[in-house]
């Protein structure tokens, strides 16, 4: 029996430079966590992954995203979660 489906998938970010081209996250997101601006980053990609998981057919695969520890232990950690969930419509069983 052919069961040839998409079960799940990873979100990864990338940073398409546009002078430098392509920046892997090993370079950037030090970076952000060094600034502080890693749990927007990994906010933003969270409620980006929850998004474009809507946009596959039922049923729909889960999505794995890869968050940052400052974002794991943030107060609003949580909160952003939900709302990723709530914005897009992906059941909360969909994201691990």
């Amino acid at each position: 029996r052919d069961t040839a489906r998409i079960i799940g998938y990873e979100a990864l970010v990338r940073w398409a430079h546009p002078e430098y081209g392509p920046v892997p996250p090993g370079d950037f997101v030090p970076v952000a966590e060094r600034t502080g601006l890693a749990a927007q980053l990994d906010a933003w990609v969270l409620a980006e992954a929850c998004q474009l998981a809507m946009q596959f057919p039922a049923p729909r695969p889960r999505i794995a995203v890869n968050i940052t520890p400052s974002f794991l232990v943030a107060a609003d950690f949580l909160p952003m979660v939900e709302q990723a969930l709530a914005a897009s419509g992906l059941p909360p069983a969909n994201l691990c």
